[in-house]
């Protein structure tokens, strides 16, 4: 069985700068996706972290991840993605899958095509929720990502 991708899109009107920058602002992170802290260490080979919650300490739900790609106006590529919720045990086993996140920017006239591409979930009857969740997810943050940069 093969693993599975999210594959999604959204056309914004912005330049790919403009939507590029807000995929790495700190700020823009935390308005289009509602994030209570965000770090992003810009550049190959830098971190992307974005958690939710009130407590810093211990927060609802954090994701990190290490720039793998990073072609300014044109590409973000995460890998060794770590996700943690703090109603997960400490011991908590993670998903058995090394899932990657790409944004991919696309110039069209005179906006943006924002693509997503989100690989390697575990195959169909594994994780199921878990994929669904996700691409409901992707959805509406590629909704709230082109109403932040139009605003």
């Amino acid at each position: 069985m093969t693993a599975r991708t999210i594959d999604d899109h959204v056309d914004v009107a912005a330049s790919p700068d403009v939507v590029f920058a807000a995929l790495l602002r700190p700020s823009s992170i935390q308005a289009w996706w509602s994030a209570s802290r965000v770090i992003v260490v810009p550049r190959l080979g830098g971190a992307w972290a974005v958690s939710w919650g009130d407590d810093a300490d211990r927060p609802d739900y954090t994701f990190a991840g290490i720039l793998r790609g990073f072609e300014p106006e044109r590409r973000l590529f995460i890998t060794d993605a770590s996700h943690h919720s703090k109603d997960e045990p400490p011991d908590a086993e993670p998903l058995e899958a090394d899932i990657t996140t790409e944004f991919l920017l696309e110039e069209q006239g005179s906006g943006t095509r924002l693509r997503l591409v989100q690989a390697g979930f575990p195959p169909e009857g594994e994780a199921d929720d878990r994929f669904a969740a996700c691409v409901e997810g992707w959805k509406n943050t590629l909704a709230a990502i082109r109403e932040h940069v139009e605003a």
